[in-house]
């Protein structure tokens, strides 16, 4: 079928550049010389009419400009025109494309044909395990784009109160803790320095053991109440 085609491509381009240099040829006719039998149907003027009819002219110069266009014209006839030229030339190159592309399309059926299976099993495989799970995911992400943008959403907005907390924290939170933290280990220290104040609730003395304060059960319960009330 292409070689048919390639065929019937190739008979109409020289149908149609024999069309136009035919046309081309009957436009512009071969100049032919006039020959003697010529002056029986169109006689030569004598010089005794020539020379009156130029003295009756206004302008004598006239007649032979009249003549010059259709010398030239002659002239130009004679010149070959360059248009089967160059559709033998698009011919020669379409013919030698045509040359050198047919074997490679030979040698590439040969190879379709060779690799048929190789190649369905391919195509297959993309099938079934890339297009039709890319489609899968694609309408699903089609279908759930509204929670993508409001999950999206969601996650900028912490991420600023985050950090926006984060700052707060590190300004005046962080400094008010330490100096709440300070306030009650100075709480501490002094109820150790004075572990005999009347207004805590002890059943005994602290005592000493080997160079060590031993506190009771009541000192540590007064400590940890300290702590709370610092903080």
């Amino acid at each position: 079928m292409a070689k048919r085609n390639n065929h019937l491509f190739t008979l109409a381009v020289l149908f149609i550049a024999v069309l136009l240099a035919y046309r081309q040829r009957n436009k512009n006719p071969p100049y032919t010389p006039p020959s003697t039998t010529d002056n029986i149907y169109y006689p030569s003027p004598t010089t005794a009419t020539t020379a009156s009819t130029m003295t009756h002219l206004p302008h004598p110069h006239i007649s032979e400009a009249r003549q010059l266009p259709k010398q030239v014209f002659a002239l130009l006839s004679r010149i070959p025109s360059p248009l089967p030229l160059i559709w033998a030339l698009i011919i020669w190159i379409y013919h030698l494309i045509l040359s050198i592309s047919t074997p490679i399309r030979i040698v590439f059926d040969a190879l379709s044909v060779i690799f048929a299976p190789i190649i369905l099993l391919l195509s297959a495989t993309y099938h079934y395990l890339v297009a039709i799970p890319t489609g899968i995911a694609l309408s699903i992400g089609r279908t759930l784009y509204p929670l993508y943008v409001f999950a999206a959403t969601a996650i900028l907005f912490g991420a600023l109160v985050g950090a926006c907390g984060g700052m707060l924290h590190g300004g005046i939170v962080k400094p008010w803790s330490n100096a709440k933290t300070r306030e009650a280990d100075e709480a501490i220290d002094t109820a150790f320095a004075h572990p005999h104040r009347p207004d805590q609730r002890r059943q005994g003395d602290a005592y000493a053991d080997d160079g060590f304060v031993r506190v009771k059960q009541e000192d540590v319960d007064d400590i940890q109440r300290w702590r709370q009330q610092a903080w």
